[in-house]
């Protein structure tokens, strides 16, 4: 929800923020709250192996924003 929350825009996106953190908030803090969550969980508990895939789907003449790709580089 994380990777779609950062390509949405309007009212989509001021939903899956209420989703994702119980309350409007800018994109960035968003993208650095999971950020966080997953190095604080990795830097706690060493017995934990945690395995995340993430994968989009796109139609082959789609072309990403830059500003997309750096954004999701930083979750």
């Amino acid at each position: 929800l994380a990777l779609l929350h950062e390509a949405s825009m309007g009212k989509t996106k001021e939903e899956l923020s209420r989703v994702l953190t119980g309350r409007v908030v800018p994109s960035s803090s968003v993208s650095s709250y999971y950020s966080s969550l997953l190095t604080s969980i990795s830097e706690k508990n060493c017995a934990l192996t945690m395995l995340i895939a993430n994968r989009i789907f796109l139609h082959k003449e789609c072309v990403l924003k830059q500003e997309y790709l750096d954004n999701i580089g930083r979750l």
